[in-house]
């Protein structure tokens, strides 16, 4: 399994596909290109021994001598080096591979001489898929080439085109996008329809207990987001909504998780618009944290957008998260997002970049709380029929085995 970053407080669908994969009884290794910036650590991911598999190609910030030293580590007490295969790979290992450091080279080689040729290689984004090509190219690492797409990956254009994924699309075995939407990008693009498959990144629904929302009188109507502080994730539009609503009479408590460059512009915008005091910026939380605020919160609003270089997301995880516990959904008509939230059954859906339809349809809730029951039921519902992780679980097998009988 190849990542860009492990872990990644944001990225727990990579932590949470492994551990299915191990709980199945299969033998993961991880591959993370650099070592995360924070220290911040899921509880399940130390649970499971995550980081115990997994081998960073990258080390930042080190000098030449310690990646020389790293280097001499590497091949310092493994034994595999003087068998045919480790000969034949520290051949390859000396010949420079674009885009690669002998450091990560040799971290890589390293770690697969202890281990059985992999029956599958698993690219967690499609930048990491042509990344690792050239690895596969050169002999340096075999199996079957797995991508998965989850949305910027694919959706910017200034970065990942049709001539960047050229390579890739030719040379891999199959593609993994989350959604729909995103499987007819890679259509669009030119990729084999039967190389690809769509399979969903999941939620273990178990870990979330359902709960129905109610207010009582004079209680603040507290309203939520997950997400990332870039364009993408269009924090901006629900400040202004949530603005709008508190201009009605109608008190509320905006909490935002997450962290990222428009954390300054966002809350300069609060303060602009009087409402500093009714939105709170809580910064990047653990998953428990994370979980714990959503159990506490009436309403969540995923205002995604798509931005000026045409990045979109896939389905947002804390989106599904939050359905399952029961919590009542705002959202734009955005990327594959239509695909888990039907508009006027299981929350209601905007046109993006609209703060006035944003704020109309948080309006709508709180005036309508006798309409919260089945609009959660029915969340909850569907993520439990298609989002679940033994469901998602399933489709991942299926598409692996598929790919190995062909």
């Amino acid at each position: 399994m190849f990542v860009g970053s492990f872990p990644v407080v944001s990225e727990t669908f990579i932590a949470n596909q492994i551990i299915g994969l191990i709980q199945d009884g299969h033998m993961v290794d991880i591959f993370s290109i650099d070592q995360p910036k924070r220290n911040r650590i899921h509880a399940f991911i130390e649970d499971n021994n995550l980081l115990e598999m997994c081998t960073y190609l990258r080390q930042n910030d080190a000098s030449k001598i310690e990646n020389a030293k790293s280097i001499a580590s590497c091949l310092v007490g493994n034994r595999g080096w003087f068998g045919a295969r480790g000969r034949s790979l520290l051949k390859k290992t000396f010949k420079r591979v674009p885009d690669w450091s002998y450091i990560s080279v040799f971290r890589l080689a390293a770690r697969t001489l202890e281990s059985k040729p992999y029956d599958i290689v698993h690219c967690q984004f499609g930048d990491l898929g042509v990344r690792v090509l050239p690895l596969m190219e050169r002999g340096l690492i075999t199996g079957k080439l797995i991508t998965s797409i989850r949305g910027h990956d694919i959706t910017q254009t200034d970065r990942f085109d049709q001539k960047f994924y050229a390579r890739l699309m030719d040379a891999a075995d199959a593609f993994l996008p989350v959604s729909e939407s995103l499987r007819q990008r890679l259509l669009k693009m030119g990729c084999p329809d039967k190389k690809i498959s769509i399979v969903r990144s999941g939620i273990d629904c178990a870990r979330f207990r359902f709960t129905l929302r109610n207010m009582h009188y004079g209680d603040a109507f507290r309203i939520i987001s997950v997400a990332r502080l870039v364009e993408m994730k269009g924090i901006e539009y629900a400040v202004r909504a949530v603005a709008r609503i508190a201009s009605f009479g109608i008190v509320c408590r905006y909490e935002v998780i997450g962290s990222g460059p428009m954390r300054s512009s966002l809350e300069t915008l609060a303060a602009e618009l009087g409402i500093e005091e009714q939105v709170i910026f809580l910064g990047s939380l653990n998953h428990d944290e994370v979980v714990d605020r959503l159990a506490r919160s009436h309403v969540m609003i995923v205002p995604s957008v798509t931005a000026e270089n045409g990045e979109q997301e896939g389905i947002p995880n804390a989106l599904k998260e939050a359905m399952a516990l029961g919590v009542l959904v705002v959202a734009t008509k955005h990327s594959g997002i239509p695909e888990l939230v039907e508009d006027g059954l299981s929350g209601y859906l905007v046109e993006e970049k609209s703060h006035v339809a944003l704020a109309d349809a948080l309006q709508m809730l709180h005036a309508h709380p006798n309409t919260w029951a089945v609009l959660s039921s029915n969340a909850r519902r569907t993520v439990e029929c298609e989002y679940d992780l033994p469901i998602v679980h399933r489709h991942l097998i299926a598409a692996y085995q598929a790919t190995l009988t062909h």
